[in-house]
C-alpha cells in the first residue's frame, strides 16, 4: 500500500456540517460523476469527522473518482480521518461538495495575498515580515526594553531598516500567567508611538490588541491593522471596529486565556481542533462585515499548548492555507524552543530560525519576529531554496 499519511495535504473539515456533506454526497447525479471519471490528476484532501458518513457512499465516491481509505490503517487512533484522492481539474457548478472541495484545493494552491495593500493592487508573493515592538514592562522576552517611548520608536525604525513589512506593537503582555494593564494604561504604552511612528515611516503599523477602546484609539492615532489574540472572541465589537475602517486583522488561537493557558493545555485532535476554531472566527468576522481578502489567521504557537503540540502544529502548519487567508506565525524566542534545545529566552535565535524555515517551507505567509534582520534572511534563503518569491521589493 502507498504511503497516503497526511503530510503536505490541505484539509476540509467537516466535523460540525457532515450530516450536510452527506446529502451533498448523494445529490450528484450520473452525469456529474462520468464528468468527473474523466478528470486526471489526483489530489489528496484530509476530509475530518465524516468518514462514517462518507463510507456509507462508497460507489458515490467511486463515481467521482474520488479514493477513500481509513488512516487506522496507516496509523494509529485515527479512525475519524478518511483520506481522499480529488481530481484536479474539477470544474465548477458540477455539484455543491465538488466545489467544496474545489475551493479547498484552490485555497491550498494559493501563493498570492492582497491582506494590508490596501489601494496596492499589486498582490504578495513573497513570506511577509512582522516585527514585534513590546511596549510593555512584562514582556517574556524584551520586557521593560522599550517601554520608553523613545526608544520604542528608535527600535521600531531599526526594523523598518531591517526589512521589516509590518510593525506589531502591544501594550499588554500574553505572557503565561500575565496581568492585564487598565485601558487607560494600554493606551498610553502604545498610541502615543503609534503617533511618533506615523509621522516617520510609511510601513503598516498593527496594533496588538483585544481591546476596542485600544483599537479604536490605535487607528485614530495611524494604525493599520488590528491583531487580536483573541480572533474577536473577547469582544465582537473589534469585529465591527475592523469592518467600519476596512483594515486587515489577524485572528489567532488560543485555548483560555493569557492567565489560563498553560494550565495543562489538552486536545483530542489540536490541529483539527484549531483548524475549526479559526474556521468559525473567520466566518464570525466576515459576518460583522470584515472583508476576507483583510483577514489573516495565526494558529497561535505557544498559546494554550504544549511542546508536543507546538512542535506538530509546525509540522502540519500548510494544511491551515486551505482556510483561504494568509497564515500568520510567531514562534520567535518562544519557551518551546527553550524546552527543545535547554537555551535560555536570549539564546533562542538559531533554534527561531530552524522554526521559521519551517514555517515559509509549510507556507506561511507572514512571519512575526523579535530578530527581523537575522530572520530576513533566514526567510529570502529558504523561499529563494524553494523557487519562491519574485525577487523584487512588494512593499
Amino acid at each position: 500500500m502507498p504511503d497516503l499519511a497526511p503530510k503536505l495535504h490541505p484539509r476540509v473539515v467537516a466535523g460540525d456540517f457532515a450530516p450536510e456533506l452527506h446529502r451533498r454526497v448523494g445529490e450528484l447525479t450520473g452525469p456529474h460523476r462520468k464528468a468527473l471519471e474523466r478528470s486526471h490528476g489526483r489530489f489528496a484532501v484530509l476530509v475530518e469527522n465524516a468518514g462514517q458518513l462518507i463510507w456509507e457512499a462508497p460507489s458515490v465516491l467511486s463515481g467521482l473518482g474520488i479514493t477513500a481509505l481509513p488512516l487506522s490503517r496507516l496509523e494509529a487512533d485515527v479512525e475519524r480521518y478518511l483520506l481522499a484522492g480529488v481530481p484536479m481539474d474539477i470544474g465548477p457548478g458540477l455539484s455543491p461538495l465538488t466545489d467544496m472541495l474545489r475551493n479547498v484545493v484552490a485555497n491550498y494552491c494559493r501563493r498570492e495575498f492582497h491582506w494590508f495593500r490596501a489601494g496596492h493592487p499589486a498582490p504578495v508573493r513573497r513570506t511577509l515580515i512582522m516585527g514585534i515592538l513590546n511596549t510593555t514592562p512584562d514582556s517574556f522576552s524584551d520586557g521593560g526594553r522599550f517601554s520608553d517611548e523613545s526608544a520604542a520608536v528608535d527600535h521600531a525604525l531599526r526594523m523598518v531598516d531591517e526589512g521589516a513589512d509590518v510593525i506589531d506593537i502591544g501594550g499588554c503582555s500574553t505572557r503565561p500567567d500575565a496581568d492585564e494593564p487598565s485601558l487607560e494604561e494600554e493606551i498610553r504604552r502604545t498610541v502615543p508611538v503609534i503617533e511618533k511612528l506615523r509621522t516617520k515611516t510609511a510601513v503598516p503599523l498593527s496594533i496588538d490588541t483585544y481591546r476596542v477602546e485600544v483599537a479604536r484609539a490605535a487607528l485614530d492615532a495611524g494604525a493599520d491593522v488590528i491583531n487580536d489574540v483573541t480572533a474577536f472572541s473577547h469582544d465582537e465589537d473589534l469585529a465591527l471596529l475592523a469592518a467600519s475602517h476596512d483594515v486587515p486583522v489577524v485572528l489567532m488561537h488560543m485555548q483560555g486565556t493569557p492567565r489560563t493557558m498553560q494550565h495543562d493545555p489538552h486536545y483530542d485532535d489540536v490541529i483539527g481542533e484549531i483548524y475549526r476554531f479559526l474556521a468559525r472566527a473567520v466566518a464570525r468576522a466576515e459576518a460583522a462585515g470584515v472583508r476576507r481578502d483583510r483577514i489573516a489567521v495565526d494558529p497561535g504557537f505557544g498559546f494554550g499548548k504544549t511542546v508536543r503540540h507546538n512542535l506538530e502544529l509546525l509540522e502540519r502548519l500548510h494544511e491551515f492555507r486551505s482556510l483561504g487567508c494568509p497564515v500568520l506565525v510567531g514562534t520567535s524566542r518562544k519557551s518551546t524552543i527553550g524546552k527543545v534545545l535547554d537555551r535560555p529566552v536570549d539564546e533562542r535565535l538559531f533554534g527561531t530560525a530552524a522554526t521559521m524555515a519551517l514555517a515559509v517551507a509549510r507556507g506561511a505567509a507572514i512571519v512575526r519576529v523579535h530578530d527581523v534582520r537575522e530572520m530576513v534572511d533566514v526567510v529570502r534563503m529558504t523561499e529563494a531554496a524553494l523557487g519562491r518569491g519574485d525577487g523584487t521589493d512588494d512593499r
